[in-house]
């Protein structure tokens, strides 16, 4: 695959007259590909980005690089009635400072991806993207982001991406195969050092808050679709012909 160097991790082939998967002829799709890890994330959006005509995404921006500071920034003073308001609501615990990353993640991150869709006029899967930064705030967020004194944050998150994100592709499977593909695969994540009861525990908590956001998200959004894959059951090569199938017969029905 050409790859060509983006910002905030685009990778991908946008399509024209050399080839592979056209573009939606209506507007560029916004599409994360969601679930627990090693269910086949990655691996699903890079074969989807192979067959062209797809922009991948395959990381959220970060504060470590100079470029995309100016993102946090602006975020997180845009955050600071919030944060003010929960401070004194005194409901318990306070943000690390990756948590806060992730909170300007699920308020600013829309913007960027929806001008890299319209940029490169094709559909943008995202690897990983505000669902899991939604679920990750939902879990391991201090008390206080589930207080009282932030439903009306998350009522505006829920309906920001619930108007940004037009599809998303569930990737699931039993927790024993997922914690064996953790362990066997070269890619470093925190469930390697975990019991299997730790592991399977972890892997639990994370599904459960998926399970809450995506129907939040699917009540305020008319035409969000959801497709649920089990990857122990099918490979990934034909969930990436099912998904582009599901793709190609939306831009037929509109």
């Amino acid at each position: 695959m050409e790859v060509a160097e983006m910002p905030f991790g685009v990778a991908g082939r946008p399509a024209g007259p050399s080839g592979g998967r056209r573009a939606s002829k209506n507007k560029p799709r916004i599409i994360e590909v969601a679930g627990p890890a090693g269910s086949g994330k990655s691996t699903l959006a890079r074969a989807l980005a192979e067959r062209g005509g797809i922009t991948l995404v395959d990381r959220v921006p970060t504060y470590r690089r100079i470029r995309e500071l100016p993102f946090y920034i602006i975020n997180i003073l845009l955050l600071t009635p919030l944060l003010f308001r929960l401070y004194r609501s005194k409901q318990g615990g306070w943000f690390t400072r990756e948590q806060v990353a992730e909170l300007a993640v699920a308020r600013g991150w829309h913007r960027i991806l929806l001008q890299q869709a319209a940029a490169s006029q094709a559909d943008v899967v995202v690897d990983e993207g505000p669902l899991y930064c939604m679920a990750y705030l939902h879990v391991y967020g201090p008390e206080v982001l589930r207080s009282q004194a932030a439903q009306p944050w998350w009522e505006s998150i829920y309906t920001k991406w619930a108007h940004t994100l037009d599809m998303v592709i569930w990737l699931d499977t039993c927790n024993m195969a997922l914690v064996d593909r953790i362990r066997t695969r070269p890619k470093w994540h925190g469930v390697k050092l975990k019991s299997d009861p730790e592991a399977h525990r972890y892997l639990d908590s994370l599904r459960g808050a998926y399970e809450q956001l995506l129907p939040a998200l699917q009540s305020r959004s008319g035409d969000l679709r959801v497709l649920r894959f089990d990857t122990g059951k099918e490979p990934v090569s034909q969930i990436c012909e099912r998904v582009i199938a599901a793709l190609d017969d939306k831009d037929g029905g509109n």
